[in-house]
C-alpha cells in the first residue's frame, strides 16, 4: 500500500503517514477509504483505535466533507464517580486521555488535540449528553462500544446526519457492564452489520494482530486458549 502523504490544513496541523502493520489494519484503511462505515472488533492492542484516530484525522483535514471529529464513550466507568470533586467533564477526562494522546502524535504537536478542540472541530461526548442531537458532516468514533447495551448504541447511531460516518471499535473482552439487566450490545450490532453489508463493514482483529508489545500479544493468546 502507498503511503499517504502529509496533510494540511487551515490550523497548519499535519497528519504524518501511517503504515498498516497487520493485515486487519490494512483491511480497515482499505475499507474506509471505500467510503464503509467501520465495525473494528477483537482483541486489546491491536491497533484499532489507533487507526481509527488518524482515519478521522485524515478525513477531517483533507477534505472539505467533514468538519468535526466526535469521539463518544460510554458513561459506564463514571457511574461510581459521583462522589469525586469536578463536574462531569472534569471526570471523564481521564478516559478521553488516550486519544488526545494519539491525535497529538500523528500531528508531531503537543497542543493538536487542544488546537482542535478549541477551534471546536474535535469534541468529546458521554453517551448520557445526545439525546436530540444531530451530526452532520463529522466522523463519530465510538470507543469501547461493547460497554454499551443495544439501545445505548442505537442512540448514537440514529444521531447521524448528513455527510457523517462512523467508526466503532470494540473488545468483548473488556466489557465493564455490570448491573443486572445490561446486555453487551456486540451480538446485537453484529446482526445489524450484516444485514447492511453496503453500509457497514466489520474488520475482526484476532491475537495474532496484537502489535502493542510481545508480551500482551503472548499473554492475550494465553488468555484466549
Amino acid at each position: 500500500m502507498a503511503r499517504p502523504k502529509i496533510i494540511k490544513s487551515e490550523s497548519n496541523l499535519t497528519v504524518v503517514p501511517l503504515k498498516p502493520k497487520t493485515i486487519a489494519q490494512k483491511s480497515m484503511i482499505e475499507s474506509w477509504m471505500q467510503g464503509n462505515n467501520l465495525i473494528a472488533a477483537g482483541s486489546s492492542g491491536t491497533g484499532k483505535s489507533f487507526v481509527a484516530a488518524w482515519l478521522a484525522l485524515v478525513a477531517l483535514l483533507s477534505d472539505k466533507t467533514h468538519s468535526k471529529i466526535i469521539y463518544v464513550r460510554s458513561a459506564v466507568p463514571l457511574r461510581d464517580q459521583g462522589f469525586l470533586t469536578g463536574n462531569i467533564q472534569e471526570k471523564s477526562d481521564p478516559f478521553f486521555a488516550p486519544f488526545k494522546r494519539m491525535i497529538n502524535n500523528f500531528c508531531e504537536n503537543d497542543t493538536a488535540s487542544e488546537i482542535l478542540e478549541k477551534k471546536k472541530i474535535l469534541e468529546y461526548l458521554t453517551t448520557g449528553y445526545l439525546r436530540g442531537e444531530t451530526f452532520d458532516n463529522a466522523i463519530i468514533i465510538v470507543e469501547e462500544f461493547q460497554n454499551m447495551d443495544f439501545d445505548e448504541l442505537i442512540s448514537i447511531m440514529t444521531r447521524v446526519g448528513e455527510n457523517t460516518r462512523l467508526i466503532l471499535a470494540g473488545d468483548t473482552r473488556q466489557n465493564d457492564l455490570f448491573r443486572s439487566r445490561e446486555k453487551t450490545c456486540f451480538e446485537d450490532i453484529m446482526k445489524v452489520a450484516r444485514r447492511m453489508p453496503d453500509e457497514i463493514d466489520v474488520i475482526h482483529f484476532y491475537p495474532a494482530d496484537i502489535v502493542r508489545s510481545g508480551f500482551v500479544k503472548k499473554l492475550i493468546m494465553v488468555l484466549e486458549e
